[in-house]
């Protein structure tokens, strides 16, 4: 997808932010990529997939490989434009929401 994308943007200075799964023996990331016409790189691991379904850390104690990444302490913030962004992928938006709406609530 990466050789796509830099073909589709060569000449502009568009940035597409996608997200990507990187895979390798041991399992795989769920990440968000920045790619331009220059290439790309992850800029983003997903802190908390999804327990049971994607998050198997049973695995790495049977001797087994698979399952997402858990890259908890890994920073959440991605500079856009020179723009601080919070970035959550999947799951994660389902566990601050709560949190979130709650304190909205608080303010009213």
């Amino acid at each position: 997808m990466e050789r796509y994308w830099r073909t589709a943007l060569e000449g502009s200075e568009v940035t597409v932010f996608a997200g990507a799964s990187v895979v390798d023996p041991a399992g795989y990331d769920n990440v968000v990529v920045a790619v331009n016409r220059d290439g790309g790189s992850p800029g983003y691991r997903q802190r908390m997939p999804v327990p049971v379904s994607m998050w198997q850390p049973w695995l790495s104690w049977l001797g087994r490989s698979g399952g997402a990444r858990a890259n908890f302490f890994a920073n959440p913030i991605v500079v856009v434009a020179g723009a601080r962004v919070a970035t959550l992928i999947c799951y994660e938006q389902l566990l601050t929401w709560p949190s979130c709406s709650r304190s909205f609530i608080s303010l009213m």
